[in-house]
């Protein structure tokens, strides 16, 4: 009986054995880097994910009166526009929103108010992320002067005092920066995932779906 018989018999009875995937180490070209903190990386992810599932948002639209699911989306559509004016880093939108999701959620707000939460929040994560941080009253113009400078300080110091002062926490970006590395994404696929800041309250299995589903579409 000849061999390629026999492996076609055992292949149709199950009895074959698959060849293990092999796993790619993603971080083994960061070895030498010091920045990349390779030998860290597992450690740090895994603080990222604790840390990320004690400050999670809960669904707070129900509890805002005046507050709908297609105000926040507009507010958030918003701030990326503003994002780009400014070109500021990935860094600073993906924690603008983080700061504004968790402020609502323990905050009510007035429709009158979420764009001033917004430009607020903004520039929280400016003075957090960048460099040079835009001023209040760069914030003032972009939202039309709709807002004094007085009213900006203001919601800044009210948005901190709420969240006491915690910004030190693991936006969608770090964990976005992770599945675009392991998954070497195209530029059309990048561009994809990049564009998904405001999917939804629990960013990080969002954007792992959309890692997936952008992986799907190749």
């Amino acid at each position: 009986m000849s061999d390629v018989f026999v492996n076609f018999i055992k292949a149709a009875c199950g009895l074959s054995k698959k060849p293990k995937e092999q796993i790619v180490d993603i971080d083994a070209a960061d070895v030498n880097n010091e920045l990349a903190v390779s030998e860290y990386v597992e450690d740090i992810y895994s603080f990222y994910k604790l840390a990320e599932s004690e400050t999670r948002v809960h669904d707070y639209i129900d509890s805002q009166p005046e507050i709908s699911e297609k105000m926040r989306a507009i507010l958030i559509d918003w701030l990326i526009e503003v994002h780009h004016k400014f070109e500021l880093n990935p860094e600073t939108l993906y924690l603008t929103i983080n700061i504004v999701d968790r402020y609502l959620a323990v905050e009510t707000a007035s429709r009158r108010e979420l764009q001033l939460v917004g430009i607020s929040a903004m520039l929280i994560a400016s003075k957090y992320e960048e460099i040079w941080a835009p001023e209040v009253n760069d914030f003032v113009c972009i939202s039309d002067k709709t807002y004094s400078h007085e009213q900006v300080l203001t919601m800044e110091k009210q948005i901190l005092g709420q969240l006491e002062w915690y910004l030190t926490v693991p936006t969608p970006y770090v964990f976005l920066v992770r599945f675009i590395k392991a998954s070497l994404p195209d530029s059309e696929q990048l561009s994809m995932l990049l564009d998904t800041p405001s999917i939804g309250h629990h960013f990080g299995m969002g954007h792992l779906s959309c890692t997936l589903v952008s992986q799907r579409l190749r």
